[in-house]
């Protein structure tokens, strides 16, 4: 495909003439490069459109630097093959910003690897791939290996849910931006210089599958975030996972992980990470103490971090260790550690694990519990005693979501008012079952609770 010759086009000015906008007259005298950029902006098959318009503009649009081809929206299959192979091969040398392509490979793996080497070839900066597979085609298929020798890719989008091959060699010095979206990764050792290229900023694992690997390593020197998004594994694996994940990014500034945590995961010299989320599902069936011991250990790591200020968490990674007092006894301490959130599940104040963090977030400024706060008790007697160092120093902002005003979230309030000393403001946002559980003035109510800041601000936002 590459080797094809560019078609001669028409034109009705010399691109390398200077512009002269009093010359200007309709849009048709416009520069080849300005009529391009325009063309950038709009989709492919508007782009198509325009060949109609006369002779200079029938083969303008191949030259456009952004190219977007998805078989799904063509009724027949042989109609995308040939348009795809029509825009290519009327498509001068000039470089591609962008070339995406979806499609399902099929018995045409030979004729799209064709495609993604040309577009190499005219030095793409983005990349982005979703190819998808016939579950009873067997095809055994290998990307091209000038893809992974490009000296222009920035960012590479690769989704493909089978195991990717990869040369044995492998150059891509201005990558900055990877994405791998349901990739097997072969055990082949190839896989860790993907994940390592030296200028790698951000990096997106999703759903991809590594459970075979001795170790799955990540060590990019430039790489500022990193986000994991963990394929949910079969059943017969998910207690027998031996595959750690071990990430070395000294400069890294953000972390995301969803997932069971069936992995182990490391992490070490990430002494500039500010933000982290951990957002994990309940513990799979026969998998509540590696599930446990996994959280317990990501959760020291990021401890140890002395710049990390914003911290998001589901409330079940807590709940867990309530019956671990191993893990209560020695819960990691979070000295730096600004921000705190609870996302999705309602926290209990009474639990544990809770009071563990708070006690060991001495420098807490707010707390944000988006799936809402109660007491699973009727009463009120030691909790948050003794009081967490944060409550009676530090945190000046605290967020209520989901309230109910049922006595169990009332009397979590009122707790929370009477230990928070240095409290400037808490915000509840109410549910639309606030009505139904109390009648009165739910704003008087609250501001009539005890508290210990009397300069605190209470606002109810429905």
């Amino acid at each position: 495909m590459d080797k094809i010759p560019a078609v001669k086009k028409a034109r009705h000015h010399d691109s390398k003439n200077k512009f002269d906008a009093s010359s200007c007259n309709q849009l048709c005298d416009l520069p080849d490069a300005l009529l391009q950029h325009i063309l950038s902006f709009l989709p492919l098959k508007d782009v198509v459109r325009t060949s109609a318009l006369s002779r200079r503009w029938e083969y303008l649009w191949a030259s456009a630097p952004n190219l977007d081809f998805n078989e799904l929206e063509f009724p027949e299959r042989v109609y995308f093959l040939g348009f795809v192979e029509r825009a290519l091969l009327f498509g001068d040398s000039s470089s591609l910003k962008c070339f995406s392509l979806l499609c399902f490979v099929d018995q045409e793996a030979s004729r799209i690897n064709s495609w993604i080497t040309t577009v190499v070839r005219r030095k793409v900066q983005k990349l982005q791939l979703c190819l998808h597979f016939q579950a009873e085609s067997g095809i055994n298929y290998m990307l091209p290996s000038h893809m992974f020798r490009s000296e222009t890719m920035i960012e590479l989008y690769l989704a493909m849910p089978c195991h990717v091959r990869l040369p044995p060699s492998i150059c891509l010095p201005k990558l900055k931006i990877l994405t791998l979206v349901e990739v097997t990764f072969e055990d082949d050792g190839l896989i860790e210089k993907m994940l390592s290229v030296p200028s790698l900023q951000n990096l997106t694992l999703h759903k991809c599958n590594w459970w075979h690997l001795k170790a799955l390593n990540i060590s990019a020197p430039k790489l500022l975030r990193l986000c994991i998004v963990e394929k949910e594994f079969a059943t017969d694996m998910r207690s027998n996972c031996p595959c750690p994940v071990l990430i070395n990014a000294p400069n890294l500034l953000c972390f995301s992980y969803v997932g069971g945590l069936f992995s182990n995961y490391a992490i070490s010299a990430t002494s500039m990470l500010v933000q982290a989320l951990v957002r994990v599902d309940g513990p799979a069936e026969r998998t509540s103490d590696q599930f446990a011991s996994h959280g317990y250990k990501l959760l020291r790591d990021l401890s140890a971090v002395n710049h990390l200020i914003h911290l998001i968490l589901t409330y079940n990674i807590l709940e867990e260790f309530n019956m671990r007092k191993v893990f209560l006894d020695s819960f990691p301490v979070f000295s730096n550690l600004l921000v705190l959130a609870f996302d999705l599940d309602r926290v209990k104040l009474d639990s544990k694990a809770l009071f563990a963090m708070l006690s060991n977030s001495s420098c807490l400024f707010s707390i944000r519990f988006g799936g809402g706060l109660f007491v699973d008790s009727e009463k009120d007697e030691g909790i948050l005693q003794p009081t967490p160092q944060c409550f009676l120093s530090s945190l000046k902002y605290l967020t209520i979501c989901k309230f109910d005003a049922t006595d169990n979230q009332l009397l979590a309030v009122s707790i929370m008012l009477r230990a928070a000393k240095v409290l400037d403001a808490l915000c509840i946002k109410c549910s639309g079952h606030c009505s139904e559980n109390f009648s009165g003035n739910l704003l008087q109510h609250i501001e009539e609770l005890p508290r210990s800041s009397a300069h605190c601000t209470i606002s109810l936002l429905t």
